[in-house]
Order: structure tokens, then sequence, then C-alpha cells
């Protein structure tokens, strides 16, 4: 939104700078969002940072929403024409480099907003709290997406919904679609653990998604922002030190409207939709049990090698957890960023690095194969390492590396219940039994585009060729030339590079989209 804003906001005198500013201006003002996590920004991304507990970004600050081709650490002069120095953090195996503390990051993210808002006011109505379940090509043309969209908890609803109906399911058509929904959500669960699902209570097995989307952090809504911070973040910032931009907002800003049935109207209306309907079913969405967020207490046991494992097992010892085992498969490995230095430093210059030449030169199945080298697995950054090694020394944290789960059998012969694990230690030998409260997987996803629910129907009609999971797009990130869909994130690493999985690709993917909707390849 950030990159259309831009376009629409942007000064130019010459006819192509005018056309593109016009297009923009008229694909914001049609631009509907729907989000699972709320009606609001950044609320999986605030959840998932909550969650782990993490302080401080691995990003260095010029890898932003802002962020472009040519470096913009627009990041970093925030930080410090607001006083906030002490919140950039030097990365010690990327001097001079630093890295936003997660505060400072939110701050910046809500005074950027301010830019989107400043070019068009109503987008924040535009925002729909539901789920995409399904997307349909169109013979004439456009896409049909199914929505399950979630029932608002508004007093300003003067027509209420029936009570056990949480959500309504409705058909929308639109003439593009960008599908951002990162590695798909789609959660890597280890053999052993979806055999153990069923038989444990709800919260004592749960993936780091899970512990994600339960927790409680609310969506980022225009208007949540410091009165010292001016809307373009690129020229200035809080001029109060140690001033704090947008606060979590208590609640999901609610859609402007006076009932439901207008706010699937407004819709259609704003998006001049060729059609929408209701559908039959109303389906059930309220919160699995298995999702709600465990209390600190007894014995944990974390599953993971990577960055997002070692931080929730600081977390749940921060949560009040008696004592944390953290079992890796492989050694730890220390690296300042999950992908190879050069990638990220690809972002500092117009020049195409060697590893950009060499990736963007190879056909698909090389690329492939390319990705698994610029990404070798999970790894710690040295800070979060040393907090590991802390919690070892006061006796509140047991590292097991080389090791795996063989097989975890739920018990309820203790008194509330606990998890018999077995553990193959690769670099001992022999097999360790544990008996846990609980156990928390941060296994990762499967990026694979077969395995993501909204693309089935698509892929069905219009199979695309894969490799590894990820698809051929076209170089703008359309599925194909003749489908309005594109795709950003994760799953279009094969066209944007190993950092697609990241801020970095993120800002990429936007611009080679937005290029592409706006005419301005």
């Amino acid at each position: 939104m950030l990159r259309l804003a831009r376009e629409a906001g942007a000064h130019s005198c010459t006819p192509e700078g005018l056309d593109t500013r016009r297009r923009a201006q008229e694909l914001l003002a049609r631009t509907v969002i729907i989000d699972a996590s709320g009606s609001g920004f950044l609320t999986l991304w605030r959840r998932k940072l909550l969650s782990q507990g993490v302080a401080t970004l691995r990003s260095p600050t010029f890898v932003h929403p802002h962020a472009s081709r040519v470096m913009d650490d627009a990041l970093a002069r925030y930080g410090i024409a607001s006083g906030r120095q002490r919140e950039l953090v030097l990365l010690p195996d990327a001097q001079p480099w630093t890295a936003p503390a997660a505060q400072l990051f939110d701050d910046f993210c809500a005074c950027a907003l301010e830019e989107i808002r400043s070019v068009c006011p109503t987008l924040c109505e535009r925002i729909v709290h539901g789920r995409v379940t399904d997307i349909l090509p169109l013979v004439s043309g456009g896409l049909e997406l199914h929505c399950r969209l979630a029932k608002e908890e508004s007093a300003d609803l003067q027509v209420a919904l029936p009570i056990d109906v949480p959500t309504w399911d409705v058909c929308i058509r639109a003439s593009h679609v960008v599908l951002a929904v990162g590695d798909g959500d789609t959660a890597a669960w280890p053999d052993w653990a979806v055999q153990g699902k069923g038989s444990a209570p709800p919260g004592r097995l749960l993936h780091s998604s899970q512990l994600a989307t339960s927790h409680s952090a609310t969506p980022m809504v225009f208007g949540d922002r410091h009165p010292g911070c001016r809307g373009h973040v690129t020229s200035t910032a809080c001029t109060r030190p140690g001033g704090k931009g947008c606060e979590y907002a208590s609640s999901p800003a609610p859609l402007a409207t006076s009932s439901w049935w207008a706010v699937l109207a407004a819709i259609a209306r704003r998006l001049s939709l060729a059609s929408w309907e209701m559908l039959p079913a109303a389906l059930p969405a309220a919160r699995p049990a298995e999702c709600a967020r465990p209390l600190g207490k007894g014995q944990l046991l974390v599953i993971g090698g990577g960055l997002s494992a070692a931080h929730l097992a600081c977390e749940a010892v921060r949560c009040g957890w008696t004592h944390v085992t953290l079992v890796a498969r492989h050694r730890m490995a220390v690296r300042p960023f999950d992908i190879d230095v050069a990638w990220m430093r690809r972002h500092l210059s117009a020049e195409l690095e060697a590893c950009e030449a060499e990736f963007f030169a190879a056909c698909p199945a090389e690329r492939r194969a390319l990705l698994r080298k610029a990404r070798p697995g999970g790894s710690l950054t040295r800070a979060s390492l040393a907090d590991l090694d802390e919690l070892r020394r006061r006796g509140q944290l047991e590292l097991l590396e080389e090791a795996y789960v063989l097989e975890a059998c739920w018990s309820a012969k203790h008194m509330e219940g606990a998890w018999i694990v077995s553990l193959i230690r690769g670099g001992v030998g022999g097999t360790t039994s544990l008996v846990v409260d609980a156990i928390w997987l941060a296994t990762g996803a499967r990026l694979d585009v077969a395995d993501v629910p909204v693309l089935q129907s698509l892929l069905h009609a219009q199979p695309q060729p894969t490799h590894g999971g990820l698809a051929e797009l076209t170089p703008s990130l359309r599925w194909n030339e003749m489908t309005p869909l594109y795709i950003s994130g994760a799953l279009a690493a094969l066209q944007l590079g190993p950092d697609a999985f990241n801020l970095a690709g993120a800002g990429q993917g936007a611009s080679r989209i937005i290029s592409d909707l706006c005419g301005t390849h």
C-alpha cells in the first residue's frame, strides 16, 4: 500500500508521470484489503514478534517498508531524528549496519501509514476482517473470490447478526488480486506431532504460528501516532526525544457503517465489483481452543534450530515456565542474517551483485537449488545465542543439539497429564526420554503452492510449472500473463530471490507489482 500511495501522491509534470499518478489514485480508491488477522495493518507481524518476545529485529535498518533498490535508510533517520539512537543496535557481524528495536520499527510504520492516509483517507474503512478461501479465474476476465468475513464486534452495527453465525461467506469479483500471505500460512508439523495432535488437551502442543495468531496484539490503524510524528517519514520524524509513535490499539477499528449489509454493499460499491452475493453456508470461525496461549507452568519442550526457536525458549522462561528444553536437529549455527550477507548487501547499490547475476541468469530449476544454498537452514544471531547461554548458566534451560524426536505420547497418568518424549541424540548416541507438560514447535512452514488452500482451484484450472513447491511466475509476479493474480512473499522466491521471505523481499515484490499495475515497468 505504501508503494501505491507513493505513486498516487507523486508530483510530476510529464504526461507519463501524470498518467501513472491518475492510475495509482484510481487503484487506491478501489482497493479493499481482506485480512484474517483483523481490520488493520501489521496485526500478524505484531503478534508474531510479541509471542516470541522479539526486542530487536534481525534485518538492518535499510530494509523496511519504504526500502527500494538503492538504499533509502529512512528508518535510521527516523530513529536519529526522534532521539532514539539507543534503539539502533549495531550488528556485530555486519558493521557498520544497525538493526532497529521492535518498538522503533513499529512506530516508524505507524508514521509511514500517514503517507497512505494523506493520499487516501478512506482506506481504513476498506480493511475487512475476513479470510479468502478460494480464488477462481473468470472466462470474462478478472477473478472471483470466495471470502469468509468475520462478524464485527461493534456496537455501531444496528442490524445484529444471529448469535450462532460468527462468519458470513460472500462471493466477490475483482479485476486484480494481490496475494500477500508470506509463506502461505502452511505450518510444518513433524510426523510425530501430527500423530499426537488429538491425544493431548488444548494448549499442550502448539506450533509457533498458533502462538502468534492467538496473541492479543491488535491491528495498527490510522490516527494512532504520536502528535510529533509527521506523515512523510522519509524526510522527518518525531521531534520529541524518546517519543513513541503508535501504541497498540485497544481494539480493531470498526468499519464506518451502520449495518452489516451496508458493509457488504460498500465493498462491492467501492471496488466496482461485477457482482457480490451471499453464499449458502455460514461456517463457524471461532478461535480453536488449542490456539489459546498457555500459561507458563512446569516443563516445556521447544523444537527447532533457528532464531524463532531461540526466541520462544527465552520468552517461555520470561512467561514463567519452570524449565525449558530446546531440541535442535543440527548444531546451532550463528549468522548475522538468515540469508547470505551478499544478498542483503545488494540493496545498497543499483548494480547487480555476483550472487544476483548468477541467480537471475539461471533457469527456474537451478534457481530453486540456489535458493537452498542461499538459505542453508535455521541460524541464530550472536545476541540470541548469548541469551540462551545465560539461561543455561542459570539452570533454566537445557540445549540438546544434534537430537530429534522419535515419538511423543500423551500420558494421563500424571496429575495433569504429560508428554512422554523419546529423543535420539546423534552427538552422544542412544535414546533419551523426557517428561514435559507442553511442546512448542518452531519448525517453520511448508513452502509449496500445492499446500496453500486458497490456490487449489487456480492450480486445477490453470496449472503452472513448479520447482520444489514454487510456481513459475511472470517477472511482474503474476500467476501467468492472462490471470491478474499477483503473488508476493516467499511463494514468489523464484522471481525475487532468497530474501523473498523477508522485509527486503516484500519491498522488492511490491515494487514489481505496483509497476505492472500502473504501467511503469
